[in-house]
C-alpha cells in the first residue's frame, strides 16, 4: 500500500512537472479549467445539500465548538491559519515577470480568487457541519469523534454529499478535491521555477537556471523543481 503511493507521489510530481516544462501556455489553461471544476464541484453540492429538506442551515448548532475555549480564541485559530490556506497565491507574484497583460490587471485576478477562494472554503465548513450520522446529536460531536470512523463518515464533507446526493455527489466531489491537488501543485512548481529563475538573474543561483524557452518559461528552474519535489 505504501509503495503504491510513493508510486502514486513521484507519477504525480512527474506529470505537474511535465506540464510546467512543456510551457506556460497549457499550464495556464489547464489552471483555468482545474479551478473552474473545483470551484463548480464545489457549489454544485453545496447547492445541492445545503438547499435540501433535510438540512437546516440556519438551524445547525453549536455556533462554536463547545470545548470550553473561547469563542474569540476559536475564531483568532481560524484567522491565524487562513494565510497558510491561501499560500498559492505566491505564485502570481514570482510570475509578474512572466506576464503579457498589464499588471494593473492583477488586482482584478488576485480579488476574483480571494473571493471564490474564501466562498469555497465557507461553503466547504457548511458542508462538514450539515449532516451527521446516525447516533450523533450535533456536528461537534460528530466531528469529535472522527478518529473512531473509517470510510465516508471519517471524512465529513463526503460524508454530507453522499447522504443527500449518493454516488453522484462522491464523484462531484471527489473530482473538485482531485484538480484542487493538482492546481495547488502546479502552482507550487511554477511559484519555485520562477524563484529560482529570478535568483539565478541575480547571480545568487547559477545562471543555466535563468534558461528560458520559447514562451518565456524557466525551463531549466522547471526541471530542477521537479527533482527536487
Amino acid at each position: 500500500c505504501l509503495t503504491g503511493e510513493a508510486f502514486l507521489s513521484v507519477a504525480s510530481i512527474l506529470l505537474c512537472g511535465g506540464i510546467c516544462i512543456c510551457g506556460k501556455k497549457l499550464a495556464v489553461s489547464l489552471q483555468i479549467i482545474f479551478a473552474t471544476i473545483l470551484f463548480l464541484g464545489i457549489v454544485i453540492c453545496s447547492v445541492a445539500v445545503l438547499g435540501s429538506a433535510s438540512v437546516h442551515v440556519m438551524s445547525i448548532t453549536p455556533a462554536f465548538a463547545e470545548d470550553g475555549s473561547a469563542k474569540f480564541m476559536q475564531i483568532f485559530t481560524v484567522v491565524a491559519l487562513a494565510p497558510w490556506a491561501f499560500a498559492g497565491f505566491e505564485s502570481v507574484s514570482n510570475s509578474v515577470e512572466g506576464f503579457n497583460f498589464p499588471v494593473k490587471k492583477t488586482i482584478y485576478v488576485l480579488t476574483a480568487a480571494l473571493i471564490t477562494g474564501t466562498l469555497s472554503y465557507i461553503l466547504l465548513n457548511f458542508l462538514a457541519v450539515s449532516v451527521q450520522p446516525a447516533g450523533y446529536a450535533d456536528w461537534s460531536e460528530y466531528l469529535g469523534d472522527l478518529g473512531n470512523l473509517s470510510g465516508l463518515q471519517g471524512l465529513p464533507t463526503f460524508h454530507a454529499v453522499s447522504a443527500i446526493m449518493g454516488h453522484a455527489g462522491v464523484l462531484i466531489l471527489g473530482s473538485a478535491a482531485l484538480v484542487a491537488i493538482l492546481t495547488g501543485m502546479i502552482g507550487n512548481f511554477i511559484a519555485a521555477s520562477r524563484l529560482m529563475y529570478a535568483m539565478a538573474d541575480d547571480h545568487i543561483l547559477p545562471k543555466w537556471f535563468a534558461g528560458l524557452n520559447r514562451d518565456a518559461t524557466p525551463q531549466n528552474a522547471d526541471r530542477k523543481s521537479t527533482r527536487l519535489n
